[in-house]
């Protein structure tokens, strides 16, 4: 079955303690995943969706940005809609970057790599399965008006975002349709200051997985 896009849903809210909850409605399907990403200055303690545990898939701190990225899945989540719950460490008034998407005919998350900030554009590559896509997210200080670039620097592969978010920082994301597999380009781009470079793997179901430099999934 075709690894294919779903839901999703885009929040930028403040909790005002130390819990946000968010409802987003799963239509389900076979072999049905759940994929959230968070983005928040504060630690993400666990994020649960109808009250169940979600896997922790990939989470990096950005010293210099003074945030953290995580990257969390669960797959054959239930239908309909529920709440997604970030808990955090402790309380925040600060505006968390949610974006939660549901896939059907996926196995699961692949490699993930959570790069630093560096100049733009930031150029890094990821490693993946024949047909899986790739789900790319930065954060900077100043503005992103470009769209990502996932797959080889052709323009079309320029992949508009998925939301303009404010975390204190700007954050941006784009996702990519089902790619041929193999060493993979990823490029965030800013107008001129350093950009953030977090990839991860999003994979068809039954295909063999790419890699995440090491399967080192936390990054500090």
């Amino acid at each position: 079955m075709a690894l294919s896009l779903i839901n999703t849903l885009a929040s930028n809210q403040s909790p005002g303690g130390t819990v946000l909850n968010k409802d987003f409605n799963n239509s389900g399907g076979t072999d049905n995943y759940l994929f959230v990403a968070v983005t928040h200055s504060n630690n993400t303690h666990n994020v649960k969706y109808n009250n169940v545990a979600m896997i922790l898939l990939g989470t990096t701190y950005f010293s210099g940005f003074q945030q953290r990225v995580a990257y969390w899945g669960l797959a054959n989540p239930a239908t309909g809609t529920n709440t997604i719950k970030i808990t955090l460490g402790n309380s925040s008034w600060n505006k968390i970057s949610l974006f939660a998407a549901s896939f059907t005919g996926c196995s699961g998350a692949g490699g993930y790599v959570g790069s630093g900030g560096s100049s733009t554009p930031n150029e890094k590559t990821l490693t993946i399965a024949t047909n899986s896509r790739i789900y790319a997210s930065g954060m900077s200080n100043g503005a992103q008006s470009n769209g990502y670039i996932i797959g080889n620097t052709s323009p079309a592969n320029v992949r508009a975002h998925l939301f303009s978010h404010n975390t204190n920082k700007i954050v941006k994301a784009a996702l990519s349709p089902s790619l041929p597999g193999g060493i993979t380009d990823v490029i965030t781009r800013s107008n001129s200051t350093n950009i953030s470079n977090v990839r991860i793997e999003i994979q068809e179901a039954a295909s063999s997985g790419g890699d995440s430099e090491g399967n080192f999934f936390l990054c500090m």
